[in-house]
């Protein structure tokens, strides 16, 4: 397999020249921060430690999803990103450690599927 984008950060994020770019470059390889959340099962806040799966709970009475903040806060929140704040895994919803060298890694394979890493576990 061919490696595609290979970059590691810190968290909280260090806004740096350098790690800007590099957050960048995978940024545009998953098209936005939802992609890069969906390729690699995690979340990044939306600001104040809060995650936006947080606000969204199954109704008990079998009407589907519903929110469970105000409208005034889901739209404070809708949108933004904290990279300020620890991002969290997505399954556990434990945060990732602070500090600690986190390494993304995607790589193609012969029949051009992408394949994606988190610290060399194999994600989607």
């Amino acid at each position: 397999m061919q490696t595609e984008i290979d970059v590691s950060f810190k968290f909280p994020f260090q806004d740096t020249p350098t790690n800007q770019k590099l957050f960048d470059k995978l940024w545009k390889f998953c098209k936005g921060i939802e992609g890069i959340e969906i390729a690699f099962d995690i979340e990044f806040s939306c600001g104040d430690g809060k995650f936006m799966s947080d606000f969204w709970k199954w109704s008990d009475s079998g009407e589907g999803l519903c929110c469970t903040v105000s409208d005034e806060e889901l739209e404070k929140y809708d949108g933004e990103v904290d990279l300020k704040s620890l991002p969290r895994f997505a399954d556990t919803k434990k945060l990732f450690q602070a500090n600690k060298w986190y390494r993304f890694t995607v790589k193609v394979d012969k029949d051009e599927q992408y394949h994606y890493y988190l610290n060399s576990k194999k994600k989607t």
